[in-house]
């Protein structure tokens, strides 16, 4: 079945507008027996889609750990996260960031590109505990001076507009 509906949706993947048909598909990517198949048709769209469904079901964990696990495999390819939309980009990279100097280069992206989905992320970024020999430290102390700079995008300015974009819902 997976198999005649992966070539309609290469044929036309305005099919999955159709909520029936977007359902469809990530039941088959949530299928043990179909993840593999699935997987490689959510690459394959056209589109902010295919990276979008593989963020969704990365974040539910929860639910399917194998598959979130794959998705988040997936979305750390080159091929996925060259279709991703700016809003998803900027989260996979705040994700992605490990240093106090990289979260601080990507407030400013955070702050015009972001959606909710960036929330996570970015409220990593507000506990000011966790580093040091004794964890009581402050992991990203680079960032306190920006709250001073009233002309730096600071966290208190990215937050506030992430959380005015509402993700992407399927």
């Amino acid at each position: 079945a997976l198999e005649g509906f992966g070539k309609e949706i290469q044929k036309n993947a305005d099919l999955l507008k159709d909520k029936d048909q977007l359902a469809r598909l990530k039941d088959f990517f949530n299928d043990r027996e179909t993840t593999n198949q699935a997987a490689a048709i959510l690459v394959g769209l056209p589109g902010t889609l295919g990276p979008d469904l593989l963020f969704e079901a990365a974040s539910s964990a929860k639910k399917h750990p194998e598959t979130s696990e794959l998705a988040d495999e997936l979305l750390a390819t080159k091929e996925v996260r060259t279709k991703a939309s700016p809003a998803l980009a900027v989260t996979l990279a705040l994700e992605g960031a490990s240093t106090c100097e990289d979260f601080k280069a990507l407030l400013s992206r955070a702050k015009d590109e972001g959606d909710r989905r960036a929330v996570s992320p970015l409220f990593k970024l507000t506990k000011k505990r966790g580093c040091g020999d004794n964890k009581l430290g402050d992991c990203y102390e680079c960032l306190r001076p920006l709250d001073k700079d009233k002309e730096a995008v600071n966290l208190g300015k990215a937050l506030k507009a992430v959380l005015k974009r509402p993700a992407p819902k399927y």
